[in-house]
């Protein structure tokens, strides 16, 4: 499934069926951005996340905070999270986006963080995956649709699916 368009989105948040019954708030109606904002806001919880350093599941060591560079190219500019202090490496992202508590269970059995991966040096441009959203576990498991095609994101779509914390 490719999102491009708003439509393509709350079928894939409300998990369309095989028959192409679209199901909830976006049933036989035309959506903009905005009532995805307010579908978001309003009917879709979000899963909490890590917001103080906890320690690193590769060295035990208390992780530290930092923040991604504002000329990141990915959607992560000037993104919080944490990293191991010893080794460096990336533990999770320290902000709601992408918590959403009907995410699949990682193996912590808190339910995971939606994310994508790069457009630039990425097999798959634009690609959706779960991750561990408190970043103690190596889960990462692709994103795939009611059909069990894998959800790829549209470049052009990117920047609304971080204002609504959808990734």
């Amino acid at each position: 499934m490719r999102l491009k368009t708003p439509e393509d989105v709350m079928r894939f948040l409300c998990k369309e069926d095989p028959y192409g019954i679209i199901l909830d708030a976006c049933k036989d109606e035309s959506i903009d951005w905005s009532d995805l904002q307010w579908v978001q806001q309003n009917c879709r919880p979000s899963a909490s996340y890590p917001k103080s350093p906890m320690p690193c599941r590769h060295c035990g060591v208390t992780a530290s905070t930092a923040t991604t560079s504002y000329s990141n190219t990915n959607g992560n500019a000037g993104r919080p999270y944490f990293k191991c202090p010893t080794m460096g490496k990336f533990l999770v992202f320290a902000d709601a986006r992408g918590n959403d508590p009907t995410n699949p269970l990682c193996r912590c059995g808190v339910s995971s963080k939606r994310t994508m991966s790069g457009f630039y040096n990425a097999r798959t441009p634009g690609k959706l995956f779960y991750v561990c959203r408190i970043g103690m576990c190596e889960f990462n498991k692709e994103c795939r649709d009611a059909r069990g095609g894998q959800v790829v994101v549209d470049p052009e779509i990117v920047d609304y699916l971080i204002l609504l914390e959808i990734i």
